[in-house]
């Protein structure tokens, strides 16, 4: 009499079955999205950052640390691709960096990425 087994209909398993397969999706969609938010703030951060910058006949370093202490992104290049000694004269007002590096980095062989706050600087590919 110990060993008495229930028996439960095939559908009711089936039913079992699929909210727990429907539960385990759910939070996978649910750490998904938690987990690409991040990326998205980022994103939105160098494009609505903004910022005003006057500086005449100095050196591409100084406009980056410039660029680094008013909007608080760090720069990584490497000296022997990107000339930071370089003089230029650069006024802008109450624009985003992606058009203050177009600005600074026209005609000059040399691009940028954007990754969140972090901007890195490479030369340009020679077609």
């Amino acid at each position: 009499m110990d060993n008495i087994m229930k028996c439960t209909p095939l559908g009711e398993q089936k039913s079992l079955w699929l909210r727990k397969t429907l539960l385990i999706m759910k939070f996978f969609v649910l750490f998904l999205l938690l987990g690409t938010v991040p990326c998205w703030a980022g994103i939105a951060y160098s494009q609505n950052v903004k910022m005003s910058l006057d500086m005449e006949n100095t050196t591409v370093h100084d406009v980056i640390n410039a660029i680094d202490k008013k909007g608080n992104f760090y720069f990584t290049y490497n000296l022997n691709q990107v000339n930071v000694n370089r003089k230029v004269s650069i006024k802008v007002e109450n624009k985003t960096i992606n058009q203050i590096l177009d600005r600074l980095f026209s005609k000059s062989g040399i691009d940028y990425k954007i990754e969140n706050r972090h901007i890195v600087l490479y030369k340009q590919a020679t077609p």
